[in-house]
C-alpha cells in the first residue's frame, strides 16, 4: 500500500526535548492521508498521478506497466477510486468519483464496476485490432481516442461513466 501523501508525526509523538539521535531512531512516520488505499507498479509508485493536472503528462509520458489501482482523496468532495493503466497500446485513467461528502456513494458503488466490467470487455474485443487507445474518466476531464492497426480514428468527447456503450461508440472502426 502507497499513497501520494505526505508524511507526517503529531505533535504528541515527539517528545519536545528530543536528540537528533533519538529521533533518528524514531519509527518512520504514519500517512497524514490514512484514507489513501492504493497499489500499484514501480512506475506508479515513482509517480502516482492522482490529480487533474496529472492527465496531460500521464497520458504523453507514464511508462508501459504503469498500473495503480485504489482510492484516494482530499477535501470534501475529490475523493476517487482509481483504475490507471498503460498496457503496450492501451492508457486507461480512471478517477472516477466516490466518496465526496457530496455525492451519492451508493449509485457510484454501482456504476463503477458496471463500468469497468463494461470497458474490460470492450478492451478485450479492441485490444487486436488497435494500434492505440487512450481512455480518461476524471470527474468532468473525459475523453477517448483509438486508431485502429489500418489508420483509423474515432475520437469521443466526454463520459462513458453512466452509459458505458463502447461497442457503440467505437464499433464501427472496430467491425
Amino acid at each position: 500500500m502507497f499513497g501520494a501523501v505526505d508524511w507526517e508525526y503529531t505533535d504528541d509523538e515527539i517528545p519536545p526535548d528530543a536528540t537528533i539521535e533519538e529521533l533518528q531512531r524514531m519509527p518512520p512516520p504514519r500517512s497524514a492521508d490514512e484514507g489513501a488505499l492504493l497499489w500499484g507498479t514501480v512506475p506508479a509508485l515513482e509517480w502516482p498521478a492522482l490529480i487533474q493536472g496529472d492527465i496531460d503528462r500521464w497520458v504523453k509520458t507514464a511508462a508501459d506497466g504503469y498500473f495503480l489501482i485504489g482510492f484516494w482523496g482530499h477535501g470534501t468532495n475529490s475523493h476517487a477510486f482509481y483504475y490507471v493503466r498503460v498496457d503496450g497500446p492501451i492508457r486507461v485513467f480512471f478517477r472516477l468519483h466516490y466518496g465526496g461528502i457530496y455525492m451519492d456513494n451508493e449509485a457510484q458503488a454501482k456504476i463503477i464496476p458496471e463500468f469497468i466490467t463494461q470497458y474490460l470487455a470492450f478492451e478485450q474485443v479492441a485490444r487486436p485490432a488497435v494500434k492505440s487507445l487512450v481512455g480518461v474518466e476524471s470527474m468532468g476531464c473525459d475523453g477517448w481516442g483509438i486508431e485502429t492497426l489500418d489508420g483509423s480514428t474515432v475520437y469521443h468527447d466526454g463520459s462513458l461513466l453512466e452509459r458505458p456503450n463502447f461497442s457503440e461508440v467505437f464499433g464501427r472502426i472496430l467491425g
